[in-house]
């Protein structure tokens, strides 16, 4: 009787999501019964909603010991697989789900989503299509449908399923988001600033929300919004064809005559740096500035003080005729940013050692070599001026390939 009350009181507060009172409560009964397969269910998915992957774990191993036959004991192990980057488990669990029950949308979203993670568009949506023919108003199948039909270019289909996820539920800020974000990589921003906007009011902490509202108001520059749809266009290729992508721009720098491989290298660059200074430009927007996050604000702003020293510094070099301040000063500032702008990617990447050893010595060894050059000490100027230029350059390959 005491269980069935901890029982109930755990369910009412899943019912308002407050996971970690009803883990409180999930425990009590464990500690008495540590094989209520009731409880286990309860608390190893209270664990994945709180994203407490190590703890979701340890309970699921319990589950699985009296619960080995249901299909959704394989289902949370596929997410908790998933959790731990272990995509190959991830999708040998979630068929064992399948192969359990093959009637629940739910498993068919899931595998659709692997897919998507995969970037294999045609077979994500396969699946979110048999997750659809379980249950035509699943919300997730249906936006990993409209997701798919977005990388796929199809958009007569797209638009049905669009208005197929509103008519679903109209109150999803996941389903706001995502059709935001399809609108965007259609050359929508107004559009997509619309449904950002509904997604943020039904869920003002919506991190998907929030980094599409920001794209969106960039977007509405017609130079960021070139920047992003190359965005979009690389990002829904696989890996093999990102690689040959960026293997071609290296050799174009190289090959092409002057002064197209010039053109090529400031393309690099400039994509490099855009976010950084769409950003600064976000500032002064009365709606994007309360999006940016610290690190971001303060990124934006030290990537913008040094453009504008190279800006100055080429300026300057034209008006006195010094071939000097020209290279000096109007590169110092371009290569600074470059490694700043890599720091700033994520708040997971600035906690790195590593990377704030990069991110803040190298303008400070550009910073060394101006001083040096500014008393005429060529040697220590040469040495440290090297090292930064190099070492600058290096820091996008070193970020690029470091993604995570």
């Amino acid at each position: 009787m005491i269980t069935e009350i901890h029982l109930q009181r755990a369910r009412q507060l899943l019912e308002v999501n407050r996971q970690e009172q009803a883990i409180e409560e999930l425990l009590i009964v464990l500690s008495t019964d540590p094989d209520n397969v009731d409880a286990l269910y309860m608390i190893v998915h209270c664990f994945i909603q709180v994203e407490n992957n190590d703890k979701a774990q340890e309970y699921w191993q319990g589950l699985v010991q009296v619960a080995p036959s249901n299909s959704v004991t394989h289902y949370y192990h596929a997410i908790i697989l998933d959790r731990f980057k272990k995509a190959k488990d991830s999708e040998a669990a979630i068929w064992h789900a399948i192969q359990l029950n093959p009637h629940e949308a739910a498993y068919w979203a899931f595998l659709s989503a692997l897919y998507i993670d995969k970037k294999e568009w045609e077979k994500a949506l396969e699946y979110a299509n048999k997750g659809l023919a379980i249950d035509p108003e699943h919300t997730t199948s249906l936006n990993h449908r409209t997701l798919c039909l977005t990388k796929l270019n199809r958009k007569e289909e797209l638009y049905d399923s669009i208005n197929d996820a509103l008519h679903a539920d109209p109150h999803d800020s996941y389903t706001h988001a995502n059709i935001g974000w399809t609108q965007l990589e259609n050359n929508e921003p107004e559009e997509a600033i619309k449904h950002f906007r509904e997604a943020l009011r039904l869920n003002p902490s919506q991190f998907y929300a929030q980094e599409g509202m920001k794209e969106a108001i960039k977007g509405r520059n017609p130079i960021y919004r070139a920047f992003l749809n190359y965005a979009f266009w690389i990002s829904k290729q696989q890996s093999v064809m990102q690689w040959v992508v960026i293997l071609v721009i290296f050799l174009s720098q190289r090959i092409l005559p002057e002064p197209f491989s010039t053109i090529v290298t400031i393309l690099v660059i400039a994509s490099w740096l855009i976010t950084p200074l769409a950003n600064f430009v976000l500032l002064f927007d009365k709606d994007g500035k309360y999006l940016l996050s610290n690190l971001q604000k303060n990124g934006a702003i030290a990537v913008s003080f040094f453009i504008a020293v190279s800006i100055i510094g080429l300026i300057t070099g034209l008006i006195i005729k010094s071939i000097d301040t020209i290279y000096i000063l109007g590169l110092f500032g371009v290569f600074a940013s470059l490694p700043i702008t890599g720091m700033i990617a994520s708040e997971e990447r600035f906690k790195i050692g590593w990377v704030k050893a990069l991110g803040f010595g190298l303008p400070a060894l550009g910073i060394i070599a101006i001083g040096a050059w500014a008393i005429d000490n060529l040697r220590v100027f040469d040495m440290a001026w090297q090292c930064f230029v190099v070492g600058s350059a290096l820091s996008t390959w070193v970020f690029a390939l470091n993604k995570n």
